[in-house]
């Protein structure tokens, strides 16, 4: 398969210049202000161009680091910054293999009216910002790995 040549190449604005529309718009429109996950490492993770090292919650518009180094280590104290907060889902990325939080950690979670996702890192980086992108209320917990 031959790819065309950069020169024949044409962006959705230039095809809008020539009266043309493109079939499907692709990339996800959020605010400006919203926290966009770029990439993650088995260190930590680049969020709308800041780096964070261990594991972080994105909660409220703000990352907050968690005293935590896997699944196992969360407690109920590490979500009191969502109280208040209007966050219906909680994608929690446990590690390269996802491991269980604690079922006290995932009750206190329903108890306060959010449903937590959980699954590997990697998927939940993904999940997040097709649910930002989709305007859906949520936050995310990441562990490193």
């Amino acid at each position: 398969m031959r790819l065309p040549s950069a020169r024949t190449r044409r962006t959705a604005e230039s095809w809008r210049s020539r009266g043309l529309k493109p079939v499907a718009d692709v990339i996800p429109r959020v605010g400006a202000d919203a926290l966009i996950i770029q990439s993650y490492t088995p260190q930590g993770f680049r969020i709308s161009g800041t780096d964070y090292g261990g594991t972080i919650l994105i909660a409220g518009g703000k990352v907050h680091p968690i005293e935590a180094r896997s699944a196992a280590q969360l407690d109920y104290r590490h979500f009191s910054v969502l109280k208040g907060l209007d966050i219906s889902y909680l994608v929690m990325g446990c590690g390269a293999k996802a491991q269980m939080p604690s079922l006290d950690v995932l009750q206190e979670l329903r108890h306060m009216g959010i449903v937590p996702e959980v699954m590997s890192t990697g998927a939940a980086c993904r999940t997040y910002n097709v649910l930002l992108a989709e305007g859906r209320q949520v936050g995310a917990l990441l562990v490193p790995g």
